[in-house]
C-alpha cells in the first residue's frame, strides 16, 4: 500500500557537553510505498510484519538551533532509516464487511547510512520503541480487502559527530521522531 509518515520530533542536544536550550529539529513528512505480511495464528488475532524502501530523513535546525545560521546552514544532516514494525492485533469480527482491530507491538529503527549537514563525522544508533495500531478492511471478495490503517510509533535515537563550522565542536543529540503512518492499499488473505 501507499504510507504517509507525519514525525513529531523533538531533541536535547549539548555542544562541547554543555546543553543548547531550546534546541529543536525539524524533519519533513515522507510518503513510501510499504508491505506488510500477517498471519493469523488464532481467531481474530493477527501477528504483522511491515516494512518499506528505507526512506532518507532530513533533519533541518528549528528553535534556538535557527540562531546559529549563519554560519551553520540550517540542515543538521541526512539519515536513511530502515524501520521495521512487528504487530498484533485484534479484530472482534465483521460488521457488514469492515473488520476494525486495535494492535501494538515493537519496532526496530535501523540507520543505515548517514550524512553531513551541519553535524559531520555522524555516528547515530539502530533504536527500539512501542508501536500502536488501528485500522479497518473493507472486504472485496473472499480473498481481497481493502484497508485503512494507522501505526504510532514511538522511537527516540542517539548520536555523536562534530560541528565543523564552530571548530570541530563535538555534538551530542538525542532525537526523538515518533512518526504517525497512515497508510491504505489493498490486501490479499491466502
Amino acid at each position: 500500500g501507499y504510507a504517509r509518515a507525519s514525525f513529531s520530533p523533538e531533541a536535547k542536544l549539548s555542544l562541547a557537553g554543555n546543553s543548547v536550550p531550546g534546541a529543536e529539529v525539524e524533519i519533513p513528512d515522507r510518503e513510501l510505498l510499504m508491505a506488510e505480511l500477517g498471519y493469523e495464528f488464532a481467531d481474530g488475532w493477527v501477528a504483522r510484519i511491515a516494512l518499506a524502501p528505507p526512506p532518507t530523513v532530513t533533519v533541518f535546525a528549528d528553535g534556538s538551533l535557527k540562531g546559529f545560521t549563519p554560519p551553520l546552514t540550517g540542515t543538521v544532516a541526512k539519515a536513511r532509516i530502515a524501520p521495521v514494525l512487528m504487530t498484533v492485533t485484534y479484530s472482534p469480527g465483521s460488521f457488514h464487511g469492515i473488520a476494525p482491530y486495535v494492535g501494538a507491538g515493537v519496532n526496530y529503527t535501523i540507520v543505515m547510512d548517514t550524512w553531513d549537514g551541519d553535524v559531520a563525522s555522524i555516528d547515530a544508533k539502530n533504536a527500539w520503541g512501542p508501536v500502536f495500531q488501528v485500522g479497518a478492511d473493507l472486504a472485496i471478495d473472499r480473498n481481497w480487502s481493502a484497508y485503512l490503517d494507522a501505526r504510532k510509533v514511538y522511537v527516540t535515537t542517539t548520536g555523536t559527530g562534530i560541528v565543523p563550522a564552530f571548530g570541530g565542536m563535538p555534538v551530542r543529540g538525542e532525537v526523538t521522531i515518533n512518526p504517525l503512518i497512515v497508510s491504505v492499499g489493498l490486501s490479499y488473505r491466502f
